[in-house]
């Protein structure tokens, strides 16, 4: 049901308030709600759209070139799902491990700890299962599923209204949290019409998307009486991005896309983790799309022609006599290696209309970045070229490993870290159940929490994540 800011001053709140109503928090609320246990539900936005309440996440990037940080997000009923485009997959096991040769953390938690939820999210996102293929020794054609996309404030909305236990407050501003000694004492947040309001929740979580839950956990440090994170070294930092670029040029003598799975109309080659390890990369997906012979052939010998003739008579002696049917251009996206750099921090200068300092994103893309890129398209490139059935070259940006411009592609819109999960304070902010180290009442949800990334699209590992705490917050207030 919705409720007024005469609802949010009333002594007796629900036990959980959850601030944000993205995939993370709508699926923690939805869940909590299959249980029995009443929780409201915060969206700093209204229901649609509004350039004055977009314009609170304008900020500024500094380092590489990225996204305006006010298009990159969306501050409305359902979060940036209204803006999502579908693509899911699970994380892979090797994934959640360490790479301490490369000063990557695993997650505190496994794979296995995700996969009871695997079947709800699935129900949630609206997708099936999807197989993987043995494409050679070393690498896998693997599967994205799908979503429709559900956009949860249009699939889960009326069923919020008509909720029993779901009580949703909307255009409810979340301002900074106070907490005293190991609690969160209460909430400042700011209603509809600008008044502040005060709550005092006995379990708050923090749902409010990659870069906001930095921004408003280092406000909260600076304006709380004891801070919100006592331990603050990692909070904002480790911040990544899933870069997406072209890579390179294919031309094939048959088109590669499975006939036998009538929505498979992209094939993603995926080097495997161990040889991937081996060549010291991280996660890599290279994307080619599945297009008929007729027309793929000549478009792409045109555009490679205008670019480089030498490079498309090149392409087309090196497809071993056998007649090219198929060109592709050659798109990969890829995991980013956690740097201390790449980080979220307040802005000195400028302030949003609640008087909260803006948010600056300092995000560069490190020379080891560029490594896994390497590394991942010369072992998908040396397997196609093996089997004898195309020729592949690669773009001069990644032969001399030159920093790349948005010429190219610039990233995935994923935002991930920045609250990182971890057995110890020191190391992040949240724990294995994203409680906030040292708190007793206060937890963070979404990919900010990711201490490594993986390759695949967040999506998927966020609704899991929102189901599992819904099982734990059940058992504190049960």
């Amino acid at each position: 049901m919705r409720v007024n800011s005469d609802f949010l001053r009333q002594a007796d709140l629900p036990p959980v308030v959850i601030i944000g109503t993205g995939p993370a928090g709508m699926t923690l609320a939805l869940s909590l709600e299959e249980k029995g246990i009443d929780c409201l539900l915060v969206e700093g936005g209204d229901e649609f759209y509004s350039e004055d309440s977009q314009s609170v996440y304008e900020g500024k990037t500094f380092g590489d070139e990225y996204f305006a940080l006010d298009e990159t997000r969306l501050r409305q009923f359902g979060g940036s799902s209204n803006h999502w485009t579908g693509l899911c997959r699970p994380l892979d096991a090797a994934d959640f491990e360490a790479r301490p040769e490369l000063g990557v953390p695993g997650w505190p938690i496994k794979k296995t700890d995700l996969d009871p939820y695997d079947m709800a999210a699935r129900d949630i996102l609206e997708i099936g299962q999807t197989r993987d293929f043995e494409f050679s020794g070393t690498v896998d054609e693997i599967a994205f599923a799908m979503s429709p996309p559900v956009i949860f404030s249009q699939k889960y909305g009326d069923r919020i209204d008509a909720s029993r236990h779901i009580h949703l407050s909307l255009n409810t501003s979340l301002i900074s949290l106070v907490a005293e000694g190991r609690s969160v004492t209460h909430l400042e947040l700011a209603d509809a019409a600008g008044n502040r309001v005060r709550l005092s929740p006995r379990l708050v979580v923090v749902a409010c998307g990659g870069l906001e839950n930095s921004r408003l956990l280092l406000w909260s440090n600076e304006v709380s009486g004891d801070p919100v994170v006592a331990e603050a070294s990692a909070l904002g930092r480790y911040w990544m991005e899933h870069p997406h670029f072209r890579l390179g040029d294919c031309m094939l003598n048959r088109p590669l896309h499975r006939s036998d799975i009538p929505d498979w109309q992209t094939t993603y080659f995926n080097p495997r983790a161990e040889v991937m390890h081996r060549h010291g990369g991280l996660g890599f997906a290279l994307e080619m799309p599945f297009q008929g012979p007729d027309d793929s052939l000549r478009g792409h010998m045109r555009q490679i022609g205008c670019r480089d003739l030498p490079a498309m008579l090149e392409m087309l002696s090196s497809v071993r006599g056998k007649t090219p049917t198929c060109g592709y251009t050659l798109t990969a996206a890829w995991e980013q290696a956690p740097d201390v750099d790449n980080r979220i921090v307040l802005s000195k200068e400028e302030r949003d209309r609640f008087n909260v300092p803006r948010l600056q994103l300092h995000w560069r893309k490190t020379a080891f970045d560029l490594h896994t890129a390497k590394v991942g398209f010369e072992l998908v490139a040396r397997d196609i070229v093996a089997k004898g059935i195309g020729a592949v070259r690669a773009y001069r940006h990644l032969i001399d490993m030159e920093n790349y411009t948005n010429k190219h592609g610039i990233a995935g819109h994923h935002h991930m870290g920045g609250t990182r999960m971890s057995d110890r304070a020191a190391e992040g902010v949240v724990d294995r159940n994203l409680k906030i180290h040292g708190m007793s009442n206060a937890y963070v949800l979404g990919s900010s929490v990711f201490p490594r990334a993986g390759h695949a699209n967040p999506t998927f590992t966020i609704v899991q994540l929102a189901l599992r705490m819904a099982d734990h917050l059940a058992k504190r207030i049960i």
